[in-house]
């Protein structure tokens, strides 16, 4: 779970809804929003009201944003997503590609983390 004040960001959103989705299945926004909640740091701050929407957490709007086609930043904008009927999505073949490079680059991280950590204990000594 993240600190109490900080806030998981809209890309780290964005990587694990597509590293959800890379199972081809259809995803309803409920669905998604119940899985991501397992596996986000979301902090007291990410689960504070939503302003837009009274039922939803902060978190939540970000997820919603992603699955919006007129936010130029968006999943369906990007072309990483489509939306198959109302409330429901699923990955496209760029998307697939986008999550590969997503982990790829979470396996390298991890390697240089392991290979060193002395490193690691530094940058968490660092204000975020």
């Amino acid at each position: 779970m993240g600190s109490d004040d900080s806030r998981v960001s809209e890309p780290q959103i964005q990587k694990e809804m597509l590293r959800l989705m890379s199972n081809g299945e259809e995803w309803e926004n409920g669905s998604l929003k119940k899985a991501l909640r397992k596996v986000l740091p979301l902090s007291g701050a990410d689960k504070s009201k939503a302003n837009c929407r009274e039922n939803e957490e902060k978190w939540e709007e970000l997820v919603n944003n992603a699955l919006t086609p007129t936010r130029g930043n968006s999943l369906v904008a990007k072309g990483f997503v489509e939306t198959v009927e109302r409330g429901r999505h699923r990955i496209t073949e760029k998307g697939r590609k986008e999550n590969e490079r997503n982990e790829k680059q979470r396996a390298l991280l991890k390697k240089w983390e392991q290979e060193n950590p002395e490193k690691v204990q530094i940058l968490r000594n660092f204000p975020d």
